[in-house]
């Protein structure tokens, strides 16, 4: 019996379906009487149009699912940005313990507690010409592979003189700055932290801005500092 008829399902829908029309075009002479041919018609109706509802189920499963798991990610991309953003917050705070206890949330594990993380280096700027906000994203020294646990701190002053002001901190090697002062150079310099150890700061950069032809503002040029 399974040899002639296909026990796969899909396989099975074909084999009901083409044998249906068969069957009832070559009734008498394949030797079936009317109520057998009246009762396969019948199964096979019955059972394709369960198939169909199956088939349906399984695609409205198919597609809930997958909007469980993107959902799933996205709460996760979301929820690991705030894990960051309480860990930089405990790591600049005067009591690190107090902010992960009270939010549950536990301490980076640094497997290279003591040695100092490295220098960034290799500073890159875009802007962003529609909000005016300015994307840092940087490098590490050789010591890369010691970046677990790093947190950033960004510095910024106006102009090639003066004093440092700290733009903010990042957990991951990029910063976007959202009030990048209105000159027409800007230095950042940028120093890795683990444990409350510092590393060597970078050498600063001069982010140098330029205007265009309808008065749009670019990043002209991104330099080491003399």
């Amino acid at each position: 019996m399974s040899q002639v008829i296909p026990s796969a399902n899909a396989l099975l829908m074909q084999w009901a379906a083409s044998h249906a029309v068969r069957f009832t075009t070559n009734q008498a002479a394949i030797g079936l009487s009317v109520p057998q041919l009246t009762s396969y018609t019948d199964a096979n109706d019955s059972m394709q149009a369960a198939y169909a509802e199956y088939q349906d189920y399984k695609l409205q499963t198919e597609a809930k699912r997958q909007k469980f798991m993107d959902l799933r990610r996205d709460f996760h991309a979301v929820a690991m940005g705030d894990v960051r953003t309480i860990r930089a917050f405990a790591i600049a705070s005067s009591d690190p313990a107090n902010v992960y206890a009270l939010a549950d949330v536990p301490p980076v594990k640094t497997p290279a507690d003591g040695v100092p993380p490295a220098q960034p280096i290799n500073i890159r700027a875009t802007l962003n010409t529609t909000n005016g906000n300015l994307r840092l994203t940087w490098g590490l020294g050789t010591s890369a592979a010691l970046a677990s646990g790093n947190i950033y701190i960004i510095q910024r002053r106006a102009g090639t003189s003066g004093a440092w002001t700290q733009a903010g901190l990042a957990s991951a090697r990029a910063f976007t700055d959202v009030t990048v002062p209105s000159a027409p150079i800007v230095q950042y310099q940028i120093t890795a932290q683990r444990s409350g150890i510092n590393g060597l700061t970078s050498q600063p950069v001069n982010v140098a801005f330029g205007h265009g032809a309808n008065g749009e503002v670019f990043v002209a040029s991104v330099k080491m500092a003399a």
